[in-house]
């Protein structure tokens, strides 16, 4: 069978780690262009996350049709909350960043701690295709 969110839930983790090397490179080298460049990769994240929603639901609800069974529902519940809770994060972030200049420390531990969530995120979605 072929899948849809696969192909889509590369773009935003992709885009999310990145901004915080950016925030690495920032917090060391204190260039503000750094801060902008990493509130940028957060924004295009927060516009692809949308994308990769809409195709998790879709194939979500194709493998239920095809009855995918109860071990992948249980782990399928642990990943949607993480990966809302996850989109929500970074939308609070961006929203911080672009209201209010953040010192150095405090756009780094929101780097790092968005950096363990789309980590954690990314791992149970890898953990759903072993669960299938």
């Amino acid at each position: 069978m072929f899948l849809f969110h696969p192909l889509t839930t590369h773009f935003p983790i992709a885009l999310w780690l990145v901004s915080f090397l950016f925030d690495l490179l920032s917090w060391r080298r204190r260039n503000p262009l750094y801060d902008t460049i990493a509130l940028y990769l957060i924004g295009l994240g927060l516009l692809a996350a949308p994308l990769t929603i809409a195709t998790a639901w879709v194939d979500y609800l194709r493998l239920l049709r095809e009855g995918v069974g109860q071990p992948f529902m249980n782990v399928h519940s642990v990943h949607s909350y993480l990966s809302y809770g996850t989109t929500a994060f970074y939308l609070a972030s961006f929203l911080l960043r672009w209201r209010a200049p953040l010192t150095g420390p405090a756009r780094l531990a929101l780097g790092v701690v968005g950096a363990i969530l789309i980590s954690a995120t990314g791992w149970f979605g890898g953990e759903l295709l072993r669960t299938m």
